[in-house]
C-alpha cells in the first residue's frame, strides 16, 4: 500500500455516514471479488474513517460528488489530503481522504485503477 498525504489530517466528529461497503466494482470475471483486494481497500477506508475521514464522496470520470451536501466538484477543486493505492494481483484501487470545498466534509472516495491506462 501506498499512502500520498498533504496536510493535516482532520479531527473526527461524530459518526460515520458511509453507506455499505459496495464491493460491485471490485468483482473479477466469474463475479467473484479478489478477497486480498477487499480487505485492502477495506483496511484503508477503516484507517481513513478513524482519522476523522468520516463522509462520503463518489467518483466519476469528471466530477466527485460530496454525498453530506450532493455539490458536484472538478477532482482537481476537491482537497485530496491522502491517497492510498492498494493491489493485488487482481487489481489496483485508489482510495483518497477528501475534503468538501462547499461544505468542508471530510469523506472518504475509492474507484478501481484501469491498469490499461494507467489511471483511475
Amino acid at each position: 500500500m501506498t499512502s500520498i498525504e498533504s496536510g493535516a489530517a482532520p479531527v473526527a466528529t461524530g459518526a460515520s455516514n458511509h453507506p455499505p461497503f459496495d464491493a460491485s466494482e471490485m468483482l473479477a470475471e466469474g463475479g467473484r471479488a479478489d478477497p486480498q483486494l477487499l480487505a485492502a481497500v477495506a483496511q484503508a477506508l477503516r484507517s481513513l474513517t478513524e482519522e476523522g475521514y468520516v463522509g462520503s464522496f463518489s467518483i466519476e470520470p469528471d466530477a466527485v460528488w460530496c454525498v453530506g451536501c450532493r455539490a458536484r466538484q472538478r477532482p482537481t477543486d476537491v482537497r485530496w489530503s491522502r491517497v492510498e493505492v492498494v493491489g493485488s494481483g487482481a487489481g489496483v484501487a485508489i482510495v483518497g481522504g477528501l475534503t468538501c470545498p462547499a461544505c468542508g466534509a471530510h469523506g472518504t472516495a475509492w474507484r478501481m485503477a484501469d491498469r490499461s491506462l494507467g489511471r483511475a
